[in-house]
This record gives structure tokens, sequence and C-alpha cells, in this order.
């Protein structure tokens, strides 16, 4: 009989591809779904909700906050501009030629980076803790550099596209040695380098200029004893077994629309934890019947064996049908029997 335990105690089972009690969880929900689901259902609708995770990010102005409408400058001097209804965008890349004259690259050395994180795990002690940031290594080259330029730059201006990796591989070093100071669980680094089919760069580009880089930058967490967790939207699969073989521990969001998640559970399964695999792009058109039918399928295949934490590839959002979205949550949080997989 399996017995109950932590959620923080269930995430490092998983990650050590053992079975647990339940499936480990996570259900993120944008402000404004939150919103619609409180008017529809009350303020008690995601009471049931034991979210696996808990976190903390680096205290930098890397991205935009949601409640900013205009225009936003972040710490490395890029300027960003949001309107209240759409995604933000970079108006302003820092490096306008093949150089790093003109930039200034932040410090992520001093301790009031990180003081957000110790009570964030006093607040979550049971939670598996997990600390970091997003636009810092290859989606900051593009940042600063503009997204085509720095594709090309790594064609026509490799040396500027080696010494540019390198400074930011440096500020993710402090950024470890930072957040390693504390008792977390794992360090996070979120970093799209997938497109809905493929590479953003291709294999051949990733290997020579991102994997070196990011083997050392992995290496620091791995010395600190820490798991190494990653974020990267789109399709992966080309490059699962590097990202395995310079220490990722946990992928995350395991997307089903770019992927085959279960070719990558088959043949990866019991060497990295995938995090994620129900869809987002198709939420929105689903009926309740539909997800709860695939969150089943995907929770039974996936969690064969450990390895695994169930999530919505992307937080629900305020597109998504209130009865499609309350099916999800209500299908994640209940009980499952492993009995009814081959049903």
């Amino acid at each position: 009989m399996l017995v109950e335990i932590s959620p923080r105690e269930r995430v490092y089972k998983a990650v050590a591809h053992e079975e647990t009690d339940i499936i480990p969880y996570n259900i993120p929900i944008h402000a404004r779904a939150h919103k619609t689901l409180v008017q529809a259902y009350g303020d008690g609708y995601n009471k049931p909700i034991i979210n696996h995770f808990a976190g903390a990010s680096l205290n930098a102005c890397l991205f935009p906050p949601l409640d900013v409408v205009g225009d936003w400058e972040d710490d490395f001097g890029c300027i960003w501009r949001q309107s209240s209804d759409g995604a933000p965008h970079i108006i302003k890349h820092v490096l306008r030629e093949p150089n790093l004259e003109g930039c200034k690259f932040p410090d992520f050395s001093t301790p009031g980076r990180y003081e957000n994180i110790p009570p964030e795990i006093e607040a979550n002690k049971d939670k598996f803790f997990v600390a970091g940031a997003g636009l810092l290594f290859f989606e900051r080259s593009w940042a600063l550099r503009g997204f085509e330029q720095i594709l090309v730059d790594f064609y026509r201006h490799t040396d500027f596209a080696e010494e540019l990796l390198d400074k930011l591989m440096e500020l993710n070093i402090q950024m470890v040695e930072g957040i390693t100071k504390y008792d977390v669980d794992a360090v996070l680094f979120s970093d799209d380098y997938g497109m809905q089919k493929g590479l953003i760069m291709g294999p051949t580009v990733w290997r020579k200029f991102l994997k070196p880089r990011l083997k050392q930058i992995y290496g620091r967490v791995k010395k600190a004893a820490k798991f190494v967790m990653i974020h990267s939207c789109g399709d992966n699969s080309e490059i699962m077994g590097d990202l395995i073989g310079i220490g990722v521990d946990i992928f995350h969001p395991t997307q089903p629309e770019a992927m085959n998640i279960h070719g990558l559970k088959t043949k990866w399964g019991s060497q990295i934890t995938f995090d994620g695999g129900i869809t987002t792009q198709k939420l929105p058109f689903y009926s309740p019947k539909q997800i709860r039918e695939e969150i089943r399928r995907v929770r039974c295949f996936m969690s064969e064996g450990g390895g695994f934490v169930l999530e919505p590839t992307k937080e629900i959002r305020w597109d998504v049908p209130l009865e499609t979205a309350m099916a999800l949550i209500k299908e994640i949080v209940k009980p499952s029997d492993r009995n009814t997989c081959d049903q």
C-alpha cells in the first residue's frame, strides 16, 4: 500500500522514479482566468488544489510585469512595450552592432538579489521549492541583439556570439551561486529553444554554442547538490538526450502539441522527470469530457514508473470555457486509480 506523503516528498520520489500515492501535480491559473472562475464558482473553487511546487524568482527586472502598460526598461537596458490586451515586445535592442559596447550587464552576485527567497521557503516548507529566472541565456541573447540577428550571428559573427554567451553564462553562474546558498530543492532555468516543430536554432548550433555553456551552468547546480529544472517550450525532442547528459533532472512543459510525449516517455522516461503533458493550445476548444479523458490518458502512461509531474503546459487562461477549466481542475485533483489505466 502506498502511504500518503507531503507534496515535497512526493516530487522527490517522482524524480527518483518511484510511484507515489497520487501523481504530483500543479495547476497554474492566470489572474484573469482566476477572476472569472471566482465569479462563476465562488472563492473556494480552488480550495481542493494542492500544488506540489512553490518558488521564487531572482530579484531582477528581466520581463515586464503583467500590470505594466506602455514602455518599460529591463536591467540590461532593453526597452519593452506592452499594451493592456497584448503580449510585451522589445522596441529597443541594446546591441545594434556585433560587439558588447554599450551593454550594461547587471551584477547578480549581491545578496539583495535573493532576499525574497528565505521567506518564501519558510511559507512553503511542505512544497518542492524552485528558484531561478528566465530570459537570462539564449532568450537574453536575442533580447539584447534581436531575434533574427542573433541567429545570423551564430553564422556570421561567431566570435561575438561566443563572447556574448560567455558573459551570460557568467551571470547564470552568479545566479546559481546566489540561489544555492539557500535550502531550495531545484534551480530553474527558463529558456525556450523549441518551435512548434524542431529547434529555433537547430541542433547543430545548439550543441556548438549553448550546450557546452549550459553544461558548466548546470554543473554548478549539481556541485551544490540541487536538482536542475528547465523550462523550454516547443519541440525539444532532438536534444532530450543532450539535456539529460548535461544534468537536467526535470523538463517542463512537455508540450503534447509539439512533441510525441509518449515517445519521449518510452525512450527517456527512466532518465528524466517530465513535468506538464496536458494540452494548453487545444484547451479552449475542448469539452469537459475531452479534457477529463486526455488527463486520464496522459496521467496513466506518463506516470508509469514515476518520473512525472502532471500539469497543464501553460497556465489556464481566460479564453478557456469555465466548464472545461473546472473539469480540468477536478480531474487532476481527484484521487487516481492506477488500475483504471488499461480500461
